[in-house]
Formats: C-alpha cells, structure tokens, sequence
C-alpha cells in the first residue's frame, strides 16, 4: 500500500528515449548461459520461447497512456512504438540465436505462431482466446520434444487422467 500511494503522489515516468539495450541484453544473454548450464548440470532439456507481442502503435500508445497517468502495473516503455519494436524483437532474436548456436537448446517460436491482433488485451497480454491459442500451441509443439511423440494423435485416455489438477482446475 505504501509503495502504491507513493506512486500515486509521484510524477509518471518520463518516456524511455535512446536507450541502448545492449546491457540488458547482455544480462540476458548471461541468464541463457546460466539457464542451459542447469539444464546440463540437472539433466532436463531447455525449451525456450519467444515472446509473442502486439505490433499495433494504438495498443502500445494505450499502454503508454496508462503509464503516464500512473495505472498501477503500467510503466513507461521507449519514447516511440519503432523503438519499442526493436527492442521486443532483440529480445526475441536472442533467443533464437541462442538455441541455434547450441545443441542443447530448443526453441519455439511463440512469437511467430501467436500473431493474432485479437488475442492480446495490451502489447503482451493475451485475452482468453489468446491463452488458449497460447497453450494449444505450446503443447502442440511441446509434444514434438517428448520421446514416442504420437504423431498428432488423440491419447488413449482423458486429459484428467494423465494430469488431475486439470480437472481442479476447469471446476474452478
């Protein structure tokens, strides 16, 4: 609560201009290394996805506007919906870079296969649709990293059998 009236009573953010990203990506890079060592270290497969985003300037004006006037989980991006485009897509070219330059590394395009306008509420936030059309996707394409993968096949058994917090889950 105090940090929320605290930001109440401050003045918004002044936009993000001219940033150079390159530190951040580099901490991100570092955090990759850091992620595919465990993966090594720990024995389990590192699956990255790319982060799927809006391309729409009216969305990312909206979310600016939000910021500005202070929303509470909005902040201030760059200065020009461009710039923030560049910067979403060095992120999301990291990661593919990333799992190219090794053989322990996979990767799924989230980003390429999440395009739909109406699937986000804001420039990274999926409406309901979006979550499904998130999820069906990563399972579809999860699936093809499990050994015995079936092909595109229903399973034998309910969704309930093989997970019961789905059943949880759908209840509540």
């Amino acid at each position: 609560l105090r940090s929320r009236l605290a930001r109440w009573r401050s003045p918004p953010a002044p936009p993000v201009v001219d940033v150079d990203i390159g530190n951040g990506l580099g901490i991100f890079r570092r955090n990759l290394r850091t992620l595919a060592g465990m993966g090594r270290e720990y024995g389990f497969e590192l699956v990255l996805l790319t982060m799927p985003f809006s391309r729409l300037p009216e969305r990312y004006a909206q979310v600016q506007a939000l910021a500005v006037g202070g929303e509470a989980g909005a902040s201030r991006g760059p200065e020009s919906h461009a710039e923030y485009l560049r910067h979403v897509m060095a992120y999301n070219d990291e990661v593919r870079a990333f799992a190219r330059s090794r053989a322990d590394v996979e990767v799924i395009d989230m980003a390429a296969s999440i395009a739909d306008e109406a699937h986000f509420v804001d420039t990274v936030h999926y409406t309901e649709a979006g979550i499904a059309a998130f999820g069906s996707e990563l399972a579809r394409q999860l699936e093809s990293f499990l050994p015995g993968s079936m092909d595109g096949q229903a399973p034998d058994y309910p969704p309930s059998e093989a997970c019961p917090l789905i059943d949880d889950f759908g209840a509540g």
